[in-house]
Order: structure tokens, then sequence, then C-alpha cells
């Protein structure tokens, strides 16, 4: 996505945000349309980054899961049973922590995937349009 020109707005990080101030060449006023230019390469590299976190999460969650996990540090029914707890909620039960990273990570994974689809349509779309153009004898 490219820096803030007069009449576009840049996506990530504007100062200016639909709805903010009258901005030059965008429209009439507040809320006016505004051009939004998209570069795909950057969403590829955005998706490429949110891949390469999502695959760091879950190298970081398979090498500490195991220490996560407690056992009872006597026999007796309370250590027993808060060693049990412990582990139900952070590593073993339905909906623990672990699995909810889990899901977090594989969030990330199908983020990354939607970014490059969104990346590659809007290229095809980009080229359809420009050879629609051309061939109605547009420049």
């Amino acid at each position: 996505m490219s820096e803030h020109t007069a009449g576009s707005e840049n996506v990530a990080g504007s100062e200016h945000t639909a709805g903010s101030e009258h901005t030059a060449g965008s429209g009439s006023g507040p809320g006016a349309a505004r051009d939004l230019e998209i570069e795909p390469d950057k969403i590829e590299a955005v998706a490429g980054i949110v891949e390469e976190q999502a695959r760091a999460l879950r190298r970081r969650l398979d090498e500490r899961t195991p220490a996560l996990t407690v056992a009872p540090p006597a026999e007796d029914i309370v250590s027993v049973h808060a060693a049990e707890a412990w582990n139900t909620l952070i590593t073993e039960g339905d909906g623990c922590y672990v699995e909810r990273v889990r899901a977090y990570e594989a969030g990330l994974v199908e983020l990354a995937a939607r970014l490059r689809l969104a990346s590659r349509e809007y290229a095809e779309n980009e080229q359809d349009n420009a050879a629609a153009l051309h061939g109605a004898g547009g420049n």
C-alpha cells in the first residue's frame, strides 16, 4: 500500500480515515469516497510475514507445551486434583489454552492464504480491466 497522497487513502496507518475532515481531492466532504491504492506485491509481503509469524508461534508452542504440563508434587488428593485441573485448563482439555493458541495459529495461516488470494484476484481484475479498456479503444 502506498504512501498517503491527496485523494487517496493509505490503508495501513493513514492519518485520515473515512469520515474524517475534508482532504483535497477526496470528494465533497466528510465521508466522501476516496481512491484506494492497492499494491498486490505488498499484500503478498504481508501474507508472508503473517505466515512466518504463524510458523514461529507453532514452533514455540511445540517446544514449550511439554513444560506446561505439571505432575502432582505429592500423591495426596489435593495435589493430584490441582495438577489435573491445571493440565486440563492449560494443555489437555477441550478449549484449553494450548488448543486456543493452535486455533489462533491456524487463523493466521488462513489469513495469509486469504491475503494471497485477494492479491491474485485483484491483480487479475486489474489486468482484465486494462484489457477491456484497451479493447474498447481506451489507452
